[in-house]
């Protein structure tokens, strides 16, 4: 059992250890905190391979605050911890897969979010007929990932397999995690609401924009009576950007050649993204 103290610190039975302990590292944005990177006590200082090692009471923290909500497995060297660029990365692949904890396990669906960046708020809704909003009506947590461009890495790209053979094939990805308390709402204005806020977000650079508005209102709220809403206030958000950081330069311009040289829409917009990384590095 744990509870929150006057000074702002979690107490456990077994021992004590502060907010700060779970994240060395946050972002405030807004007045919201996002933790975007680091770890524990021993998370300040990353392995070799870039893996945070956390103390046995600070992993306990973590599993204990988030439940089975860990954090995702990032490397230092492929984390995007710029909050803009991961509220942009929302709003450009807004289909996102909700997952909460069940009694049998976790338990996910895959649902269009609108993202509230000032409030700090991702808000979805799914069919009232679909049982995984009954898991949110428990105060709980719940987790949402994204994921971006992709693809498959052949090491026959890499410029240092014709001076030694051990290489291996890779997927580079990029993806982000975004969890925090969850609420449910089904009030018929504030579902409407979402469904404005939504639905303007996706047709805003149409042509001819449809909105709400323009389907009858009796029409709108009966099918608002099937739906159920949930909103994430964020206070966990992270990044990863596996875009070949881990290779050479002279391997990395050899993916992207091999990339570019497919021609698909899927191998130029990640040709692209190690390209911009690779700026960076350098």
């Amino acid at each position: 059992m744990k509870r929150l103290d006057q000074a702002g610190s979690h107490r456990f039975d077994s021992g004590e250890i502060s907010r700060t302990s779970v994240a060395t590292t946050r972002q405030i944005v807004n007045g919201d905190r996002y933790f975007t990177s680091g770890g524990g006590r021993n998370g300040a200082q990353e392995e070799e391979h870039g893996e945070t090692h956390y103390s046995r009471v600070t992993r306990r923290a973590i599993l204990v605050t988030c439940d089975i909500m860990n954090r995702m497995y990032c490397p230092a060297l492929f984390a995007e911890t710029r909050v803009d660029v991961l509220h942009e990365f929302i709003r450009t692949h807004p289909l996102g897969t909700l997952i909460a904890n069940g009694p049998e396990g976790p338990e996910a669906a895959h649902l269009p979010f609108f993202l509230d960046a000032s409030a700090g708020k991702l808000r979805c809704h799914m069919a009232r007929a679909n049982p995984l909003w009954r898991l949110l009506q428990s105060p709980g947590r719940a987790l949402v990932t994204v994921v971006g461009a992709d693809h498959y890495i052949t090491p026959s790209w890499y410029a240092s397999k014709r001076e030694d053979a051990r290489v291996v094939p890779t997927w580079n990805y990029t993806a982000v995690h975004a969890a925090g308390p969850a609420r449910l709402f089904d009030g018929a204005d504030s579902l409407i609401k979402h469904l404005h806020e939504l639905t303007d977000s996706q047709e805003s650079g149409l042509p001819h924009p449809w909105s709400v508005s323009d389907a009858p209102p009796k029409y709108v709220e009966g099918l608002a009576k099937a739906i159920v809403g949930v909103e994430i206030s964020i206070d966990r958000l992270e990044g990863k950007w596996k875009v070949s950081q881990n290779r050479s330069d002279a391997d990395r311009q050899g993916v992207i050649a091999g990339l570019e040289a497919l021609g698909s829409n899927s191998s130029h917009e990640m040709a692209k993204l190690i390209r911009d990384h690779n700026s960076r590095i350098r």
